[in-house]
């Protein structure tokens, strides 16, 4: 029987996964992503850790697959991050993780060289610090002997094919978070790249979703314990190999992908652009298939919100009872009034918005901040479903949820009905990982990317008609510009 393998290259853990060809999953493993933090608030990844721990996965699943022939292997990842290697293809200095916000400096000189809205035209990101392209200009600014000796700029999935591969070659979605591509030509922006003062050779071949990078190393497919003839294929930014995973291409329908970020995205045929979407927020970027384009939303800190409370509660990682302060049951007061503005790590507005409860009384407990914060949370994905309805005329009537907290049915029935909108969360959760390897066997000819395997829900949410929600979310957003004024003053007073 035929096998597809995919890699996810997550913020918090990297996950191997295999398929047979009847898209059940036949092997999992999932080691912790290496990270260190040289100053608080930065993140920073060793290429030679990443790829260690990867392979580590990679064998882990292998050794266990009897009977498979194992045909590809997709790769899904985080974004917006890379690895400048010399002409030997040594890395030369650490990944620069993504919520990393040291390119502040660079990111506001491109701007102002180039303007914030025909960045957004070209690119379809909305442009700010954390782009690739603003990391690469850090690096050359802070360390020039290193850039001096940089002959490539590979995103964190175009590192790993070049370790299987031995090639050079981004997907489209991947490319687009450098904010260097352009969108609409599908090729690397000679206007940005121009501005930036950066070489366009820097850049690998940009080619959809699910194209043949080509077969792997005879070394490297012996040390992890492959077949010589499997096929390395171009996958895409996590979000939008999530988003092949659980069918987002009907009509209608719109991936919610809540991991460490919690990421929006819908299908649409044409890049959209203009002022309106800009200022919703929304970015847009190529992937694969007939109807092309992703648009995209974010909350920047979803789970890691969440991690933040527990932790702040003293609630240990290995501790199972951990998650219990988000049960119905800890609400003894009922969270009475508590507002929550999830916005450690900034908003999609910029990193001056941060977080902030509003309400809070000596009657409050652990229960009621955790339920502000389920609301907070939900709250904020309206608003992008709102923005995709006014900016794309996009029907938003049906989400799939992925990711660690669409195992809280209390959540998710939460979201059916502040959203007011039909929730789903598919059978298999690792969602991104199947959408890898459904990307693989397109670049091997076994699928083709308009006609995939049909998703499987798992369970299903109806939306509750709940007056007091509605009311609350109403409030929410009139407080919610209250508090970007304050924190507008904020940044200004300690700038």
């Amino acid at each position: 029987m035929n096998g597809y393998l995919s890699l996810d290259m997550g913020t918090t853990n990297i996950k191997a996964a295999a398929f047979d060809e009847n898209w059940a999953l036949r092997g999992f493993a999932s080691l912790p992503t290496p990270v260190s933090e040289p100053r608080p608030g930065w993140g920073e990844f060793d290429p030679l850790a990443l790829w260690e721990t990867a392979a580590a996965c990679i064998r882990k699943v292998a050794g266990g697959l009897e009977g498979l022939r194992l045909r590809s292997i997709g790769v899904s990842s985080m974004a917006e991050a890379g690895v400048p290697l010399n002409r030997e293809g040594t890395p030369l200095y650490p990944v620069i993780a993504w919520y990393d916000p040291r390119a502040g400096a660079q990111y506001e000189a491109l701007e102002k060289s180039l303007g914030k809205r025909r960045l957004y035209d070209i690119s379809g990101q909305v442009p700010s610090a954390k782009y690739g392209l603003s990391k690469l200009l850090w690096i050359r600014d802070h360390h020039p002997e290193v850039y001096e000796k940089t002959a490539h700029w590979l995103s964190v999935p175009d590192w790993l094919h070049y370790r299987l591969t031995g090639r050079m070659v981004t997907d489209y979605s991947i490319a687009a978070r450098t904010m260097a591509f352009d969108i609409r030509r599908l090729e690397w922006s000679g206007e940005i790249l121009e501005a930036a003062g950066i070489d366009k050779g820097l850049f690998p071949r940009a080619v959809p979703g699910g194209t043949a990078v080509g077969g792997l190393l005879p070394e490297v497919a012996r040390a992890l314990g492959l077949p010589e003839d499997i096929m390395a294929v171009t996958g895409g930014h996590d979000h939008a190999c999530a988003a092949i995973g659980v069918g987002i291409l009907e009509e209608g329908v719109v991936l919610d992908s809540m991991g460490t970020a919690e990421a929006s995205m819908i299908a649409v045929a044409r890049p959209p652009g203009g002022e309106e979407l800009l200022a919703q927020g929304l970015s847009a970027y190529p992937h694969c298939g007939g109807k092309l384009y992703r648009v995209h939303g974010s909350i920047q800190s979803c789970g890691a919100t969440v991690e933040w409370l527990l932790a702040l509660l003293g609630k240990e990682r290995d501790d199972p009872a951990r998650f219990e302060v988000f049960s119905p049951a800890e609400k003894r007061a009922g969270n009475g009034g508590l507002y929550c503005f999830p916005f450690l790590r900034g908003s999609i507005e910029g990193r001056g918005m941060k977080g902030a409860f509003i309400g809070i009384g000596d009657r409050h407990l652990a229960g009621d901040f955790a339920d502000s914060l389920m609301d907070g949370l939900c709250y904020e994905f309206r608003r992008q479903l709102n923005a995709y309805q006014s900016a794309c005329g996009h029907p938003c009537a049906k989400l799939r949820v992925v990711g660690g907290l669409s195992v809280s049915a209390d959540l998710m029935q939460r979201k059916a009905d502040v959203l007011r909108a039909v929730v789903e969360t598919p059978v298999l959760t690792e969602a991104a990982c199947l959408g890898a390897a459904l990307l693989g066997a397109v670049g091997v000819g076994d699928c083709v990317p308009d006609r995939l395997p049909a998703y499987r829900a798992g369970r299903r949410y109806e939306p509750a008609d709940d007056p007091r929600q509605q009311r609350r979310y109403v409030f929410y957003l009139r407080l919610r510009e209250q508090v970007r004024a304050l924190y507008d003053l904020y940044e200004a007073e300690t700038m």
